[in-house]
């Protein structure tokens, strides 16, 4: 999984600030890929070129969509001043020159980056969501979040389909994951989840309940995959496990050649992803947190 390179100091306080925020980092991407487009057009790469300025029209289309928001709300387009901490870094500005100025880059690698800058950006709105003291706050980061993650799952769906364009996907890779052995995994999560609440009080208590319950739901969803050995062995706390979880289930639906599986793989990648976030947020309330 990618995570935050830093943490926000403070939560945020309002509507505004939110929207600000939201808008800043649309921005950044869009003006981004549009110059990465201009160097590889520039370098002789048309293809790769279209590629970035879709990208950057994606991102155009979230600022607009802040900027609607804003308007609705405030009657003004978001305020840059509202902003009063520098913003984790969730595009890889580097990643993204290196590949521009590469006669090697290809549409999967471009992708990857993308994939990767829309993976920070869903962590940033959870730990906002997860950290708001206000209600409707919490509502609006959720819903920056859920965008987020379906930009994200679209991506993840151009990145796969430009892996098998490219060859990548003609011969599986020594130690390729399949969903078998993840049914146990999921087990393990839930049990530990469960012992977890056993010692926690309140709403800390019905939350873990509540994620143990969810795991058991998913590895319901396994019963029919045949089980191997429990690769969780060696694995001592609950977000190492969920974390696994979910890089295991994005593998899959980025890598498996078979669509039923994929489907399988994304519907069940989505709530890990969702259910690490949440484990996160839970932070010293864990055991050895």
């Amino acid at each position: 999984m990618t995570y935050l390179t830093s943490e926000p100091p403070s939560p945020v306080r309002s509507l505004d600030e939110l929207l600000a925020i939201a808008y800043a980092l649309e921005h950044e991407a869009a003006e981004n890929y549009a110059a990465f487009a201009e160097k590889t057009r520039q370098e002789g790469l048309p293809k790769l070129a279209d590629l970035f300025e879709t990208l950057a029209a994606e991102e155009r289309h979230h600022e607009h969509y802040v900027q609607a928001w804003s308007k609705q709300h405030s009657g003004k387009t978001p305020d840059p001043a509202e902003i009063r901490w520098d913003l984790p870094e969730t595009f890889d500005l580097a990643g993204g020159r290196e590949l521009a100025s590469s006669r090697l880059a290809t549409a999967y690698r471009i992708l990857a980056v993308a994939v990767q800058n829309e993976d920070r950006a869903f962590a940033l709105w959870s730990y906002i969501a997860a950290h708001a003291e206000a209600g409707a706050i919490r509502e609006a980061a959720e819903t920056m979040a859920r965008q987020e993650l379906q930009h994200a799952w679209d991506l993840r769906r151009a990145r796969r389909q430009a892996y098998h364009a490219e060859g990548l996907g003609k011969t599986s890779p020594a130690g390729a994951k399949t969903l078998a052995g993840l049914r146990q995994i999921e087990l393990r999560l839930a049990q530990d989840l469960e012992r977890a609440a056993a010692g926690a009080r309140g709403e800390v208590a019905q939350e873990l309940q509540r994620l143990a319950q969810e795991s058991r739901q998913s590895a319901g969803q396994l019963t029919g995959v045949q089980p191997v050995e429990d690769t969780a062995n060696g694995m001592s706390d609950i977000l190492t496990i969920a974390e696994r979880l979910a890089e295991d289930y994005l593998d899959i639906s980025d890598h498996s050649s078979n669509e039923t599986e994929i489907g399988q793989a994304q519907a069940l990648a989505e709530r890990a992803v969702l259910r690490l976030a949440q484990l996160r947020a839970l932070g010293k309330a864990l055991p050895g947190g």
